[in-house]
């Protein structure tokens, strides 16, 4: 788990996590930042890997023989008119992905492509299309990461029986370790930047071998996110979990950052009256468009008189939490919809190869 390295920072950042929470926890949570960082709930993206540029090529991996002839991934010689030409004839033939690798071939951002940049300016509007190393250049113009060059690795994905790739751009900033991650689809003769996501100390972004992406942020001591995307048959990337968790004294935000009522009353209420409530995790997952409430077990035993309490509160304004079991079935169900139920299981990571 990474620690925050400059508090000042830290707080910007808190900000775009996307986790709801009140203004008077703000203060809190600013004091709280480096006596909690080794107890959120995030993990750190796998980018540890190991480089293979002078292995000998794989037959099985296209990528391989593509990637161990380059000294740099945006250093490329100068190919002559004759061979253009032969290399265009023979473009049916060639892995699309290794020919973007490359800086051979462009992507067009899918029509369907879904962003889930927070931090960093990386905008990607559908139907732009761009080389491996315009996309570094759109990087560079983030004060971020204007200043570092970035270690880059790739990972092929596979769900559907279809092709899927990730391109990681992993920048070791003066402030601390900032990630790009973007998913690319091989699909029908072309390639398409179907996701992108970013993460940091307060964020963490983990890819499964199977396209899979579990996100994870905190706010601070009591208040996380996360959220899992995957593709459906399409590949087009789908929410299938946005799930918001906050402990008494934070508050859930709406998507206009307005105050949920009456859920966080009703929190602040319970909390405020009873010690045994103020320490209960309460939940707001979204699933295909619909949102479910519940609350659980937090720092202490949950307790049957506790849940009565709590209830008792929430009945006073008409509200009724809907309970863990209604979402799981929902999730369940969607899962399925979206045939990725097994690969949303899945822990097991890709097998990423850095080439710079």
């Amino acid at each position: 788990m990474k620690k925050v390295v400059l508090l000042l920072i830290c707080v910007s950042m808190i900000f775009f996590t996307g986790c709801g929470k009140s203004s008077d926890a703000v203060e809190k949570d600013n004091k709280d930042i480096e006596s909690v960082a080794d107890t959120e709930q995030t993990t750190d993206i796998l980018t540890d890997t190991e480089s293979d540029s002078n292995s000998s090529a794989d037959e099985d991996n296209p990528l391989e023989y593509e990637t161990s002839a380059a000294d740099s991934m945006f250093a490329f010689s100068e190919e002559t008119e004759d061979e253009k030409i032969q290399e265009d004839e023979d473009l049916s033939d060639r892995d699309l992905f290794a020919d973007f690798i490359m800086g051979r071939r462009a992507a067009e951002v899918s029509q369907d492509f879904l962003p889930a940049i927070n931090l960093t300016e990386l905008s990607l509007a559908p139907g732009d299309k761009y080389t491996v190393s315009e996309l570094e250049d759109l990087l560079r113009k983030d004060s971020f990461i204007a200043d570092t060059t970035p270690k880059v690795s790739y990972a092929p994905l596979s769900i559907h029986d279809g092709s899927l790739y990730a391109l990681q751009l992993s920048y070791d900033t003066k402030l601390e370790p900032i990630d790009e991650t973007m998913i690319f689809s091989e699909h029908d003769g072309e390639l398409k930047i179907v996701f992108a996501i970013d993460s940091w100390s307060r964020r963490s972004a983990f890819i499964n071998e199977e396209g899979i992406v579990f996100d994870s942020g905190s706010n601070g001591a009591g208040s996380h996110c996360d959220t899992t995307f995957a593709p459906d048959a399409s590949f087009v990337y789908k929410v299938v979990s946005d799930l918001d968790e906050e402990y008494y004294g934070y508050h859930f935000c709406d998507e206009n950052g307005e105050s949920v009522e009456p859920l966080n009353t009703i929190m602040d209420e319970a909390g405020a009256q009873n010690e045994k409530a103020a320490s209960v995790a309460y939940y707001r997952e979204i699933i295909d468009g619909k949102t479910f409430y519940y609350f659980l077990r937090g720092l202490e035993k949950l307790t049957q008189d506790t849940v009565d309490y709590i209830d008792a509160i929430a009945s006073s304004y008409n509200f009724t939490f809907d309970g863990k079991s209604a979402a799981d079935e929902a999730r369940s169900a969607y899962e399925r919809k979206l045939g990725v139920e097994e690969a949303c299981q899945n822990q097991t990571e890709p097998h990423w190869k850095t080439i710079q």
